[in-house]
């Protein structure tokens, strides 16, 4: 009996390794998946960020242009001014 009972104890424990074997393995699955959809969001994330780069750059050289605009308004209504015109352009 002691025999019959020693291979119990080890076929239960073999058995809770195996499940516990596979549940590791689960959970080695779930991370690869989990690292894979965060590696997308990074991307992702760094794709917007690109176009929110090129956009703002954009901007800049659309604000550079209309400040160029009226300096040069502002240079030739001081100059009218200074002569004595002083039509708002």
């Amino acid at each position: 009996m002691a025999d019959g009972t020693r291979l119990r104890g080890i076929d239960d424990n073999l058995k809770a390794l195996q499940d516990s074997h596979k549940h590791l393995q689960d959970s080695q699955h779930q991370i690869s998946l989990d690292h894979k959809e965060l590696r997308a969001d990074i991307n992702l994330i760094a794709t917007s960020l690109e176009d929110q780069k090129k956009t703002m750059n954009k901007l800049l050289v659309q604000v550079g242009r209309l400040s160029e605009i009226y300096t040069l308004e502002w240079w030739i209504y001081s100059r009218l001014s200074l002569n004595g015109k002083s039509n708002h352009l």
